[in-house]
């Protein structure tokens, strides 16, 4: 998989946009092991009978930067 930006979006993207400011900020490997520590609990959240969406946002975030540092690493 090739790096991910907006060119090769072709659009902005919120996902985008929030890792980027929390790679400036130099939070985005935090947020990431954050998101791997936290992800039983929110795996089950979504499979609860009334599953919280911003966990889902979370969710997306967290799993983004860990693909992201994990390719910047090779």
């Amino acid at each position: 998989m090739g790096r991910i930006t907006r060119q090769n979006l072709g659009i902005e993207t919120r996902l985008l946009d929030a890792y980027q400011r929390l790679k400036r900020w130099g939070l985005s490997r935090t947020v990431g092991l954050l998101g791997k520590w936290s992800e039983r609990v929110m795996l089950q959240n979504f499979h609860s009978s009334r599953p919280n969406l911003h966990v889902f946002d979370w969710y997306k975030l967290a799993y983004f930067i860990q693909v992201m540092e994990g390719e910047q690493e090779k």
